[in-house]
């Protein structure tokens, strides 16, 4: 086992806190949850809904002031939210 010394750290991408108001959709937009997205990085991020125990291991996320749409997977689950990784790419989520 490697000492800490010898570990090789892996840098987090930055996070930055946000308030933003955005839809958990899945179930091919058979079900949908209104939340809000605290913090963000390029690999995922940490949100708030209801009932975050109901909201599916796998969904898109689609956040409104960005207008893009993001596919998600839960990381971890508290009862204050949930911690997403993203497992796509951004898209538009509107066309003009």
């Amino acid at each position: 086992m490697p000492t800490p010394e010898e570990r090789v750290q892996v840098p987090r991408p930055q996070r930055h806190k946000v308030f933003k108001g955005a839809k958990i959709i899945a179930d091919g937009r058979w079900s949908e949850v209104d939340c809000i997205v605290r913090n963000i990085s390029a690999a995922g991020a940490k949100i708030t809904c209801s009932k975050p125990d109901e909201v599916p291991n796998e969904f898109s996320l689609l956040i409104f002031s960005d207008r893009t749409v993001q596919n998600a997977k839960v990381v971890w689950r508290k009862a204050d939210g949930l911690g997403i990784q993203f497992t796509s790419a951004k898209t538009p989520a509107f066309s003009t």
